[in-house]
């Protein structure tokens, strides 16, 4: 099983070169790097067999015969096809998966059990804002313990971006006197996002997160470990073009049951590309959003950018310099609490997987100087002379090992951790989002699913 994950449509080769099989590919492969001609296969992220290992491949890492799920590298992806080589560092070892029904393409599939199903709330959708309540902090609604093939098959893809976005989180906002590794235990411990770490929030009010399409992809499991963590969690959700008004309310109710299943405080819906099409208009919408927020004076201590541009850093940054959360005592569920001028000590953290330039997948030096300078000037190190600036850290899909050291199988280790012992999932959707393998070039479309931070889960072999 393969999963695709695009927030644009592939334009490097005709749909019908497209390779098969049941995993991640990055969308933004655009603009000048679709000078690749035939042969480029998309797919990351994959779970499969074992058929044979090299010699220097440990038994512990994995042997002929295991289940193993992996990330490839974006730079040349390949995981569409029924046979993959990738490097002992880019795969972790599962549990054998049992599929409940395997003549399904839908998320009927289980393994080690079925799954609860979660009635939410009834709620009406009265404006494009909504807050979502009906779950205490910290829980999340799938029970810990198993995960579907789908899932696994996605959870390298979304799970390792949004692992390393929130430990960016974490280090901002923990004790100047320890490093990220004085602690360390192995890659879970070193900065551990599990409900069962210590309160990040016990010396003062609960932190208040804002993740950007949080709805879906890597996003939604971001939501998922800052609602372990303790964070009040705001959601962008995209917004579709809808001609029938009952199909847009049923739309933001399905987001908005979603996110309060994951524990998320409240959702915020844009306008959608308004006045622009394509990629540059959704983005439009997204700064749009955040300068409404701006302007209501919202607070919030953290961002996390999952659409990019310089001008959702540049919005967002406004955001996160202008105000702040005081209330002393947790809110109630979906509530604000008062807000306040940040003070000239006060943080925040911005966090993006993307970039200044969403249609360059693989980032420049000058990307990477740009934003080393920009993280330079808004360190939190100095706490004497922060004055209210707002951090900056960028997760790239591109960088093998991450700012701590741990490469991308340790990454995975621990992401499937917290799947098996907290429940944390990737979002798999219905059966319109799980396609047999000889259906994959109908995803690579113009609007289709694979847009705005979504994936899909391709069935090489049933």
């Amino acid at each position: 099983m393969r999963s695709v994950s695009l927030r644009a449509r592939l334009t490097r080769t005709p749909s019908h070169q497209r390779g098969r099989s049941e995993d991640g590919v990055d969308d933004r492969w655009r603009g000048s790097e679709s000078s690749v001609g035939v042969g480029f296969v998309p797919g990351r992220s994959f779970v499969g067999r074992v058929l044979e290992s090299g010699w220097e491949v440990k038994e512990e890492v994995a042997k002929k015969g295991d289940w193993v799920i992996g990330l490839l590298d974006v730079r040349k992806c390949g995981a569409l096809q029924e046979f993959v080589i990738v490097d002992r560092h880019r795969i972790y070892k599962v549990p054998h998966p049992r599929m409940r029904n395997p003549t399904s393409l839908g998320d009927d599939d289980r393994s080690f059990g079925d799954r609860p199903s979660f009635t939410p709330d009834s709620r009406d959708s009265l404006s494009s804002r909504s807050v979502v309540s009906g779950q205490s902090p910290g829980s999340v609604s799938h029970e810990a313990g198993y995960l579907s093939p789908s899932e696994l098959a996605l959870l390298p893809l979304c799970g390792v971006a949004a692992y390393r976005a929130v430990r960016t989180f974490v280090a901002a906002f923990s004790s100047p006197t320890l490093t990220p590794s004085a602690t360390a235990q192995g890659p879970l411990e070193r900065l551990d996002v599990t409900p069962r770490s210590p309160n990040a929030h016990e010396n003062g009010p609960r932190r208040r997160a804002l993740v950007l399409r949080g709805h879906d992809g890597i996003g939604a499991v971001a939501v998922q470990m800052l609602v372990g963590k303790g964070w009040r969690v705001s959601v962008h959700a995209s917004m579709p073009s809808f001609s029938d008004p009952e199909e847009e309310a049923d739309y933001m109710k399905q987001v908005e049951d979603r996110v309060r299943s994951w524990g998320g405080e409240e959702v915020v819906f844009d306008d959608g590309d308004v006045g622009l099409l394509g990629e540059e208009g959704r983005r439009g919408a997204v700064v749009r959003v955040i300068e409404r927020l701006v302007a209501d004076g919202d607070a919030f201590d953290a961002v996390l950018d999952t659409v990019g541009g310089k001008a959702i850093w540049e919005v967002s940054e406004r955001l996160l310099s202008g105000v702040g959360s005081v209330q002393n005592s947790p809110a109630k569920k979906g509530a604000f609490g008062s807000l306040r001028k940040r003070s000239s000590r006060s943080k925040g953290q911005f966090t993006t997987l993307v970039g200044d330039v969403p249609e360059r997948t693989i980032p420049s030096a000058g990307d990477h100087f740009k934003a080393g300078i920009r993280s330079l000037k808004n360190s939190h190190k100095d706490e004497g002379r922060n004055n209210g600036k707002v951090g900056y850290a960028w997760v790239s899909v591109a960088q093998d090992v991450d700012w701590d050291g741990d490469d991308i199988r340790e990454s995975i280790g621990a992401v499937l951790r917290l799947a098996l012992k907290e429940g944390i999932r990737p979002r798999v959707g219905g059966d319109e989002r799980i396609v047999s393998f000889e259906n994959t070039p109908s995803v690579f479309v113009e609007g289709g699913p694979l847009e705005d931070g979504g994936t899909i889960v391709v069935k090489v072999v049933d």
